[in-house]
Protein backbone atom coordinates (compact mmCIF):
# COMPACT_ATOMS: atom_id res chain seq x y z
CA UNK A 1 0.00 0.00 0.00
CA UNK A 2 2.90 2.45 1.04
CA UNK A 3 4.41 2.08 -3.04
CA UNK A 4 3.69 4.29 -5.76
CA UNK A 5 1.02 4.14 -8.09
CA UNK A 6 3.07 2.60 -10.87
CA UNK A 7 3.74 -0.51 -8.41
CA UNK A 8 0.18 -1.20 -7.36
CA UNK A 9 0.62 0.98 -3.94
CA UNK A 10 -1.97 3.14 -3.00
CA UNK A 11 1.23 5.75 -2.31
CA UNK A 12 -0.42 5.59 1.77
CA UNK A 13 2.49 5.97 4.66
CA UNK A 14 4.09 2.89 5.36
CA UNK A 15 1.70 1.51 9.17
CA UNK A 16 4.96 0.44 10.88
CA UNK A 17 7.25 3.13 10.12
CA UNK A 18 4.41 5.60 10.97
CA UNK A 19 3.58 3.62 14.47
CA UNK A 20 7.29 3.40 15.24
CA UNK A 21 7.87 7.39 14.86
CA UNK A 22 4.97 8.27 16.77
CA UNK A 23 6.38 5.83 19.58
CA UNK A 24 9.70 7.68 19.43
CA UNK A 25 7.99 11.07 19.66
CA UNK A 26 6.60 9.74 23.17
CA UNK A 27 10.62 9.84 23.98
CA UNK A 28 10.65 13.95 24.16
CA UNK A 29 7.31 14.12 26.08
CA UNK A 30 8.62 11.76 28.63
CA UNK A 31 12.08 13.69 28.80
CA UNK A 32 10.38 17.18 29.63
CA UNK A 33 9.61 17.42 33.19
CA UNK A 34 5.89 17.99 34.60
CA UNK A 35 4.56 21.79 35.44
CA UNK A 36 2.31 20.94 37.92
CA UNK A 37 4.38 18.67 40.37
CA UNK A 38 7.56 18.38 41.75
CA UNK A 39 7.97 14.78 41.49
CA UNK A 40 6.83 13.93 37.65
CA UNK A 41 4.78 10.71 37.78
CA UNK A 42 7.31 9.89 34.39
CA UNK A 43 10.24 9.58 36.61
CA UNK A 44 8.84 6.83 38.37
CA UNK A 45 8.49 4.30 35.64
CA UNK A 46 12.25 4.25 34.70
CA UNK A 47 13.31 5.51 38.41
CA UNK A 48 14.78 1.36 38.79
CA UNK A 49 16.86 2.06 36.26
CA UNK A 50 18.25 5.47 36.67
CA UNK A 51 15.79 7.41 34.67
CA UNK A 52 15.00 7.05 31.15
CA UNK A 53 17.70 10.05 30.69
CA UNK A 54 20.10 7.65 31.60
CA UNK A 55 18.59 4.76 30.27
CA UNK A 56 19.16 5.99 26.51
CA UNK A 57 22.36 6.51 26.92
CA UNK A 58 23.07 3.08 27.51
CA UNK A 59 23.49 -0.18 25.47
CA UNK A 60 20.97 -2.18 26.29
CA UNK A 61 19.21 -4.70 24.24
CA UNK A 62 15.99 -6.36 23.38
CA UNK A 63 16.90 -8.98 26.00
CA UNK A 64 17.19 -6.24 28.96
CA UNK A 65 13.76 -4.89 27.90
CA UNK A 66 11.95 -8.49 27.80
CA UNK A 67 12.77 -8.94 31.56
CA UNK A 68 12.78 -6.16 32.61
CA UNK A 69 9.14 -4.83 34.46
CA UNK A 70 8.50 -1.80 32.07
CA UNK A 71 4.80 -1.77 30.90
CA UNK A 72 4.93 -2.93 26.92
CA UNK A 73 3.92 0.69 25.31
CA UNK A 74 7.33 2.22 27.18
CA UNK A 75 9.38 -1.06 26.62
CA UNK A 76 8.20 -0.93 22.46
CA UNK A 77 9.28 3.46 22.97
CA UNK A 78 12.71 1.96 24.11
CA UNK A 79 13.03 -0.93 21.30
CA UNK A 80 12.16 1.62 18.54
CA UNK A 81 15.20 3.77 19.96
CA UNK A 82 17.55 1.26 20.42
CA UNK A 83 16.63 0.69 16.64
CA UNK A 84 16.82 3.48 15.52
CA UNK A 85 20.07 4.16 17.32
CA UNK A 86 21.31 0.76 15.20
CA UNK A 87 20.59 1.65 12.28
CA UNK A 88 22.14 4.98 11.64
CA UNK A 89 25.04 4.73 13.85
CA UNK A 90 24.56 8.18 15.51
CA UNK A 91 27.48 9.53 17.37
CA UNK A 92 26.74 12.56 18.96
CA UNK A 93 30.05 12.71 21.11
CA UNK A 94 29.19 10.98 23.84
CA UNK A 95 29.98 7.45 24.80
CA UNK A 96 27.45 5.01 25.94
CA UNK A 97 27.25 3.43 28.89
CA UNK A 98 28.24 0.10 29.25
CA UNK A 99 25.63 -2.40 30.32
CA UNK A 100 23.25 -0.03 32.23
CA UNK A 101 26.64 0.63 34.96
Amino acid sequence: MYQDYTNGGLRAPDSDILFKSLRLTWISRLLIPDEITTKPWKSILFKKYGGLNFLLRCNYDHKFLEKSGIPVFYKKILANFLESRNLYQHDNGHDLIPFNN
